[in-house]
Protein backbone atom coordinates (compact mmCIF):
# COMPACT_ATOMS: atom_id res chain seq x y z
CA UNK A 1 0.00 0.00 0.00
CA UNK A 2 1.23 3.10 -1.16
CA UNK A 3 1.21 5.98 1.39
CA UNK A 4 0.58 9.38 -0.23
CA UNK A 5 1.77 12.63 0.90
CA UNK A 6 -1.67 13.92 1.60
CA UNK A 7 -2.30 10.90 3.88
CA UNK A 8 0.91 12.06 5.83
CA UNK A 9 0.01 15.37 6.33
CA UNK A 10 -3.21 14.39 7.58
CA UNK A 11 -1.36 12.57 10.10
CA UNK A 12 1.15 14.85 11.09
CA UNK A 13 -0.93 18.43 10.37
CA UNK A 14 0.75 21.19 8.81
CA UNK A 15 4.43 20.31 10.41
CA UNK A 16 5.24 17.20 8.43
CA UNK A 17 7.79 18.84 6.78
CA UNK A 18 9.42 19.15 9.79
CA UNK A 19 9.00 15.47 11.63
CA UNK A 20 10.89 14.11 8.43
CA UNK A 21 13.23 16.48 8.35
CA UNK A 22 14.29 16.18 11.94
CA UNK A 23 14.05 12.48 11.13
CA UNK A 24 17.15 13.15 8.73
CA UNK A 25 15.36 13.24 5.36
CA UNK A 26 15.91 16.03 3.03
CA UNK A 27 15.39 16.78 -0.56
CA UNK A 28 17.89 16.97 -3.26
CA UNK A 29 20.73 18.81 -2.89
CA UNK A 30 20.16 22.91 -3.10
CA UNK A 31 21.81 23.20 -6.03
CA UNK A 32 20.67 20.99 -8.27
CA UNK A 33 18.23 22.10 -11.17
CA UNK A 34 16.77 18.82 -11.80
CA UNK A 35 13.05 19.18 -11.35
CA UNK A 36 11.18 16.88 -10.14
CA UNK A 37 12.87 16.48 -6.49
CA UNK A 38 13.67 12.26 -6.27
CA UNK A 39 13.46 12.80 -2.56
CA UNK A 40 10.48 11.38 -0.34
CA UNK A 41 9.12 14.68 -0.33
CA UNK A 42 7.83 16.88 -2.36
CA UNK A 43 8.28 20.79 -1.77
CA UNK A 44 5.45 22.88 -0.15
CA UNK A 45 6.59 25.40 -2.29
CA UNK A 46 8.64 25.43 -5.77
CA UNK A 47 9.57 28.40 -7.70
CA UNK A 48 10.98 27.10 -11.70
CA UNK A 49 12.48 29.83 -13.63
CA UNK A 50 9.83 32.70 -12.39
CA UNK A 51 11.08 35.83 -13.88
CA UNK A 52 9.26 39.51 -13.75
CA UNK A 53 9.89 42.35 -15.87
CA UNK A 54 8.55 46.09 -15.16
CA UNK A 55 8.33 47.42 -18.99
CA UNK A 56 11.78 47.27 -19.67
CA UNK A 57 13.52 46.66 -15.59
CA UNK A 58 14.19 42.76 -15.31
CA UNK A 59 13.16 42.62 -10.92
CA UNK A 60 13.63 38.69 -11.08
CA UNK A 61 16.18 36.57 -13.55
CA UNK A 62 14.96 32.55 -13.88
CA UNK A 63 14.68 31.99 -9.93
CA UNK A 64 14.20 28.52 -8.97
CA UNK A 65 13.42 28.05 -4.99
CA UNK A 66 12.70 24.78 -3.45
CA UNK A 67 10.95 24.84 -0.05
CA UNK A 68 10.26 21.82 2.45
CA UNK A 69 6.90 21.32 4.31
CA UNK A 70 7.65 22.93 8.12
CA UNK A 71 10.77 24.90 6.30
CA UNK A 72 11.23 28.46 7.51
CA UNK A 73 13.37 30.23 5.19
CA UNK A 74 14.62 33.85 4.68
CA UNK A 75 14.49 35.65 1.20
CA UNK A 76 17.66 38.14 2.36
CA UNK A 77 18.89 40.69 0.26
CA UNK A 78 19.97 44.86 -0.22
CA UNK A 79 16.90 46.49 -1.21
CA UNK A 80 15.87 46.42 -4.87
CA UNK A 81 17.70 42.86 -4.90
CA UNK A 82 13.58 41.33 -6.02
CA UNK A 83 12.95 39.40 -2.64
CA UNK A 84 9.77 41.41 -2.43
CA UNK A 85 8.89 40.82 -5.65
CA UNK A 86 9.30 37.33 -5.15
CA UNK A 87 7.39 37.76 -2.22
CA UNK A 88 3.81 39.39 -4.15
CA UNK A 89 4.78 36.48 -6.55
CA UNK A 90 3.94 33.82 -4.08
CA UNK A 91 0.99 35.51 -2.50
CA UNK A 92 -0.66 36.10 -5.83
CA UNK A 93 -0.44 40.17 -5.90
CA UNK A 94 2.11 39.67 -9.12
CA UNK A 95 2.11 37.82 -11.99
CA UNK A 96 5.04 36.12 -13.25
CA UNK A 97 6.56 37.33 -16.88
CA UNK A 98 7.58 33.55 -17.21
CA UNK A 99 8.13 30.30 -15.13
CA UNK A 100 5.74 28.43 -12.59
CA UNK A 101 5.08 28.54 -9.38
CA UNK A 102 3.64 25.37 -7.50
CA UNK A 103 2.15 25.06 -4.20
CA UNK A 104 1.65 21.59 -2.32
CA UNK A 105 2.26 20.12 -6.10
CA UNK A 106 -0.65 22.70 -7.67
CA UNK A 107 0.27 24.99 -9.74
CA UNK A 108 -0.62 28.66 -8.65
CA UNK A 109 0.65 30.85 -11.20
CA UNK A 110 2.81 30.49 -14.60
CA UNK A 111 3.33 33.44 -17.28
CA UNK A 112 -0.50 33.18 -18.55
CA UNK A 113 -2.20 32.23 -15.42
CA UNK A 114 -2.33 33.49 -11.71
CA UNK A 115 -4.46 31.75 -9.27
CA UNK A 116 -6.47 34.97 -7.17
CA UNK A 117 -4.41 35.82 -3.87
CA UNK A 118 -7.89 35.15 -1.52
CA UNK A 119 -7.97 31.17 -3.06
CA UNK A 120 -4.49 30.20 -1.84
CA UNK A 121 -4.77 29.34 1.32
CA UNK A 122 -1.27 31.40 2.29
CA UNK A 123 -1.23 33.45 5.17
CA UNK A 124 0.80 37.09 5.00
CA UNK A 125 2.23 39.19 7.34
CA UNK A 126 2.35 43.09 6.19
CA UNK A 127 5.24 45.19 7.34
CA UNK A 128 3.29 47.19 9.23
CA UNK A 129 0.73 44.76 11.04
CA UNK A 130 -2.10 46.40 8.38
CA UNK A 131 -4.96 45.83 11.18
CA UNK A 132 -8.05 47.32 10.87
CA UNK A 133 -7.69 50.41 13.38
CA UNK A 134 -12.13 50.66 14.13
CA UNK A 135 -11.70 46.93 14.69
CA UNK A 136 -11.04 45.29 18.26
CA UNK A 137 -8.31 42.16 18.64
CA UNK A 138 -10.86 39.63 18.29
CA UNK A 139 -12.67 40.73 15.66
CA UNK A 140 -9.59 41.48 13.71
CA UNK A 141 -8.87 37.65 13.95
CA UNK A 142 -12.69 37.05 12.93
CA UNK A 143 -12.54 39.05 9.90
CA UNK A 144 -10.26 36.40 8.70
CA UNK A 145 -12.34 33.64 8.97
CA UNK A 146 -14.94 32.38 6.56
CA UNK A 147 -18.21 34.64 7.09
CA UNK A 148 -20.16 31.20 6.79
CA UNK A 149 -18.06 29.68 9.66
CA UNK A 150 -17.30 32.51 12.31
CA UNK A 151 -16.12 29.88 14.41
CA UNK A 152 -15.65 31.73 18.21
CA UNK A 153 -13.01 29.10 19.15
CA UNK A 154 -10.80 29.16 16.41
CA UNK A 155 -10.76 33.22 18.26
CA UNK A 156 -10.49 31.83 21.77
CA UNK A 157 -7.96 29.39 20.86
CA UNK A 158 -5.77 31.82 18.39
CA UNK A 159 -5.71 34.19 21.20
CA UNK A 160 -4.27 31.82 23.31
CA UNK A 161 -1.36 31.05 21.01
CA UNK A 162 -0.36 34.71 20.11
CA UNK A 163 -0.72 35.27 23.81
CA UNK A 164 -3.16 38.58 23.40
CA UNK A 165 -6.59 36.78 24.97
CA UNK A 166 -6.32 39.31 27.87
CA UNK A 167 -6.01 42.15 24.86
CA UNK A 168 -8.57 40.61 22.97
CA UNK A 169 -11.63 43.65 23.29
CA UNK A 170 -8.07 46.68 22.79
CA UNK A 171 -8.60 48.43 19.87
CA UNK A 172 -5.00 48.27 17.48
CA UNK A 173 -3.95 51.94 18.56
CA UNK A 174 -4.28 50.74 22.48
CA UNK A 175 -1.46 47.74 21.42
CA UNK A 176 2.09 48.33 21.53
CA UNK A 177 4.05 47.46 18.03
CA UNK A 178 4.92 44.12 18.91
CA UNK A 179 1.15 43.68 20.21
CA UNK A 180 -0.03 44.36 16.75
CA UNK A 181 2.38 42.05 15.58
CA UNK A 182 1.07 39.38 17.33
CA UNK A 183 -2.47 39.95 15.75
CA UNK A 184 -1.39 40.25 12.49
CA UNK A 185 0.26 36.91 13.12
CA UNK A 186 -2.84 35.32 14.41
CA UNK A 187 -4.98 36.36 11.94
CA UNK A 188 -2.53 34.80 9.39
CA UNK A 189 -2.81 31.52 10.96
CA UNK A 190 -5.89 31.12 12.12
CA UNK A 191 -7.13 29.66 8.70
CA UNK A 192 -4.56 27.18 9.08
CA UNK A 193 -2.93 28.15 5.91
CA UNK A 194 -0.32 25.78 3.75
CA UNK A 195 2.24 28.57 3.98
CA UNK A 196 3.01 31.95 5.86
CA UNK A 197 4.70 34.70 4.55
CA UNK A 198 6.31 37.47 6.06
CA UNK A 199 7.59 40.94 4.68
CA UNK A 200 9.86 42.63 6.93
CA UNK A 201 7.49 42.42 9.91
CA UNK A 202 10.07 43.52 12.79
CA UNK A 203 11.48 46.44 10.78
CA UNK A 204 9.72 49.30 12.81
CA UNK A 205 10.39 48.24 15.59
CA UNK A 206 13.09 49.47 18.22
CA UNK A 207 16.03 47.15 18.35
CA UNK A 208 14.56 46.05 22.08
CA UNK A 209 10.95 45.16 20.91
CA UNK A 210 12.28 43.58 18.14
CA UNK A 211 14.56 41.56 20.06
CA UNK A 212 11.65 40.30 21.96
CA UNK A 213 9.18 39.88 19.52
CA UNK A 214 11.00 38.32 16.95
CA UNK A 215 11.78 35.43 19.56
CA UNK A 216 8.09 35.24 20.16
CA UNK A 217 6.87 35.10 16.61
CA UNK A 218 9.70 32.28 16.46
CA UNK A 219 8.40 30.21 18.56
CA UNK A 220 4.99 30.31 17.50
CA UNK A 221 5.81 29.91 14.09
CA UNK A 222 8.43 26.65 14.84
CA UNK A 223 5.07 24.98 17.25
CA UNK A 224 2.75 25.68 14.24
CA UNK A 225 5.44 23.94 12.31
CA UNK A 226 3.84 25.81 9.19
CA UNK A 227 5.91 26.33 5.45
CA UNK A 228 7.15 30.07 6.42
CA UNK A 229 9.01 32.70 3.88
CA UNK A 230 10.72 35.72 6.14
CA UNK A 231 11.72 38.32 3.84
CA UNK A 232 14.72 40.67 5.44
CA UNK A 233 17.55 42.99 4.45
CA UNK A 234 18.93 42.08 7.94
CA UNK A 235 21.20 39.23 8.34
CA UNK A 236 21.63 38.53 12.05
CA UNK A 237 18.03 38.38 11.83
CA UNK A 238 17.95 36.06 9.00
CA UNK A 239 20.19 33.82 10.74
CA UNK A 240 18.39 33.98 13.73
CA UNK A 241 15.24 33.22 12.04
CA UNK A 242 15.71 30.74 9.28
CA UNK A 243 16.14 27.23 8.85
CA UNK A 244 17.71 28.71 5.60
CA UNK A 245 18.61 31.37 3.66
CA UNK A 246 18.44 32.68 0.30
CA UNK A 247 20.95 35.10 -0.85
CA UNK A 248 19.37 37.17 -3.65
CA UNK A 249 20.99 40.13 -5.35
CA UNK A 250 20.19 42.14 -8.78
CA UNK A 251 17.23 39.46 -9.04
CA UNK A 252 18.55 36.23 -8.84
CA UNK A 253 19.50 33.65 -5.90
CA UNK A 254 23.56 34.35 -5.50
CA UNK A 255 23.14 31.29 -2.71
CA UNK A 256 20.65 28.71 -0.89
CA UNK A 257 22.31 27.08 1.89
CA UNK A 258 21.72 27.18 5.98
CA UNK A 259 22.98 30.19 7.73
CA UNK A 260 26.45 28.42 8.90
CA UNK A 261 26.74 27.52 4.88
CA UNK A 262 26.28 30.95 3.64
CA UNK A 263 28.27 32.41 6.67
CA UNK A 264 31.27 30.36 6.56
CA UNK A 265 31.27 29.22 2.89
CA UNK A 266 30.20 31.91 0.48
CA UNK A 267 30.37 30.98 -2.89
CA UNK A 268 31.03 34.78 -3.86
CA UNK A 269 32.12 37.95 -2.73
CA UNK A 270 28.90 39.71 -2.57
CA UNK A 271 27.38 36.08 -0.09
CA UNK A 272 30.69 36.54 1.67
CA UNK A 273 30.27 40.46 2.54
CA UNK A 274 26.34 40.72 2.92
CA UNK A 275 26.73 37.88 5.93
CA UNK A 276 28.69 39.86 7.64
CA UNK A 277 32.22 41.57 8.24
CA UNK A 278 34.81 40.09 5.96
CA UNK A 279 38.20 41.31 4.81
CA UNK A 280 39.67 39.75 1.96
CA UNK A 281 43.55 39.59 2.09
CA UNK A 282 46.10 39.22 -1.30
CA UNK A 283 48.07 36.03 -1.43
CA UNK A 284 49.64 34.48 -4.41
CA UNK A 285 50.67 31.01 -5.28
CA UNK A 286 53.96 29.83 -5.42
CA UNK A 287 54.61 26.58 -6.42
CA UNK A 288 51.64 24.74 -4.67
CA UNK A 289 51.57 27.27 -1.94
CA UNK A 290 49.06 30.21 -1.40
CA UNK A 291 50.66 32.50 0.41
CA UNK A 292 50.04 35.84 2.16
CA UNK A 293 51.55 38.26 4.42
CA UNK A 294 50.56 36.57 7.31
CA UNK A 295 49.98 32.72 6.81
CA UNK A 296 50.54 29.83 4.25
CA UNK A 297 48.37 27.22 2.74
CA UNK A 298 49.10 24.28 0.74
CA UNK A 299 47.73 23.17 -2.44
CA UNK A 300 46.92 19.44 -3.32
CA UNK A 301 44.63 19.80 -6.16
CA UNK A 302 46.42 19.78 -9.48
CA UNK A 303 43.05 21.32 -11.33
CA UNK A 304 42.91 24.43 -8.52
CA UNK A 305 46.61 25.44 -9.47
CA UNK A 306 46.24 25.37 -12.84
CA UNK A 307 42.90 27.13 -12.62
CA UNK A 308 45.20 29.76 -10.71
CA UNK A 309 47.80 30.02 -12.54
CA UNK A 310 45.27 30.77 -15.37
CA UNK A 311 44.37 33.84 -13.86
CA UNK A 312 46.09 35.42 -10.77
CA UNK A 313 43.59 38.34 -10.65
CA UNK A 314 42.04 38.53 -7.52
CA UNK A 315 43.04 35.88 -5.57
CA UNK A 316 42.73 36.55 -2.10
CA UNK A 317 41.84 35.08 1.60
CA UNK A 318 38.55 35.50 2.87
CA UNK A 319 38.53 36.16 6.73
CA UNK A 320 36.37 36.93 9.00
CA UNK A 321 37.13 39.46 12.47
CA UNK A 322 37.07 36.06 14.60
CA UNK A 323 39.10 33.71 12.37
CA UNK A 324 42.34 36.58 13.85
CA UNK A 325 44.38 36.18 16.44
CA UNK A 326 46.47 38.83 17.85
CA UNK A 327 49.71 39.05 19.86
CA UNK A 328 52.03 41.76 20.27
CA UNK A 329 54.84 41.41 18.55
CA UNK A 330 58.15 43.84 17.88
CA UNK A 331 58.86 42.35 14.85
CA UNK A 332 54.79 41.67 13.89
CA UNK A 333 52.88 41.79 10.33
CA UNK A 334 51.33 45.05 11.28
CA UNK A 335 50.24 47.99 13.25
CA UNK A 336 47.07 48.46 15.22
CA UNK A 337 45.47 51.66 13.68
CA UNK A 338 42.34 51.63 15.81
CA UNK A 339 39.82 49.75 18.08
CA UNK A 340 36.15 49.88 18.90
CA UNK A 341 34.82 48.77 22.35
CA UNK A 342 31.70 46.27 22.20
CA UNK A 343 31.76 44.96 25.87
CA UNK A 344 33.18 41.40 25.77
CA UNK A 345 35.16 42.18 23.13
CA UNK A 346 37.94 44.77 20.90
CA UNK A 347 37.67 45.13 17.54
CA UNK A 348 41.07 45.72 16.29
CA UNK A 349 41.87 47.37 13.04
CA UNK A 350 45.34 46.33 11.86
CA UNK A 351 47.24 47.99 9.05
CA UNK A 352 49.51 45.04 7.34
CA UNK A 353 52.98 46.22 5.85
CA UNK A 354 51.28 45.97 2.24
CA UNK A 355 48.70 48.97 3.26
CA UNK A 356 45.96 46.15 3.49
CA UNK A 357 43.73 46.45 6.48
CA UNK A 358 42.62 43.29 8.24
CA UNK A 359 39.92 42.91 11.57
CA UNK A 360 40.54 41.21 14.99
CA UNK A 361 37.86 40.43 17.36
CA UNK A 362 39.44 40.14 20.53
CA UNK A 363 38.32 39.18 23.96
CA UNK A 364 38.38 42.67 26.55
CA UNK A 365 41.14 41.70 27.84
CA UNK A 366 43.56 41.91 25.55
CA UNK A 367 43.84 45.51 25.62
CA UNK A 368 46.25 46.81 22.70
CA UNK A 369 47.27 50.20 21.69
CA UNK A 370 46.86 52.53 18.40
CA UNK A 371 50.74 52.09 17.30
CA UNK A 372 51.08 48.77 18.95
CA UNK A 373 52.98 46.10 16.63
CA UNK A 374 51.07 43.07 16.21
CA UNK A 375 51.92 39.72 14.73
CA UNK A 376 48.77 37.86 13.39
CA UNK A 377 47.74 34.10 13.43
CA UNK A 378 44.41 31.80 12.87
CA UNK A 379 42.94 30.65 15.25
CA UNK A 380 42.53 27.15 16.42
CA UNK A 381 39.61 25.10 13.96
CA UNK A 382 39.48 28.00 11.47
CA UNK A 383 40.70 28.38 7.80
CA UNK A 384 40.50 31.13 5.41
CA UNK A 385 38.54 30.53 2.15
CA UNK A 386 40.35 31.77 -0.71
CA UNK A 387 38.72 33.45 -3.86
CA UNK A 388 39.75 34.16 -7.23
CA UNK A 389 37.92 36.68 -9.29
CA UNK A 390 35.17 37.35 -6.55
CA UNK A 391 34.20 33.72 -6.20
CA UNK A 392 35.26 31.01 -3.71
CA UNK A 393 37.88 28.17 -4.46
CA UNK A 394 36.82 25.04 -3.64
CA UNK A 395 38.89 22.08 -2.66
CA UNK A 396 42.00 24.15 -2.19
CA UNK A 397 43.44 21.98 0.88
Amino acid sequence: MTTSWDDIKSFCGTGAGRVFRDLGWRRKPRDSNDYPSASPLPPALKLHRVSKSFGTFPALNAVNLDIQSGEVIALLGPSGCGKTTTLRIIAGFEHPTDGEVYLEQTRIADKSFSKPANQRNIGMVFQNGALFPHLTVAQNLEFALPKSDPNPQKIDDMLEVVRMSDLRDRYPNQLSGGQQQRVSLGRALINSPELLLMDEPFSSLDSALRAEIREEVRQIVRTAGITTIFVTHDQQEAMYFGDTIAVMNNGSIEQYGTPEELFHSPRTRFVAEFMGAVDFIPCDLRGYQLQSEFNTVSVQNPYVVQQIQDDKNGLAFMSRPDCIQLELSEVGHGTIVSREFYGAFYLYIVKLHSGALLRSLMPHTSEYQSGQPVSISIRDGHTLKTFLMDKLIEEVI
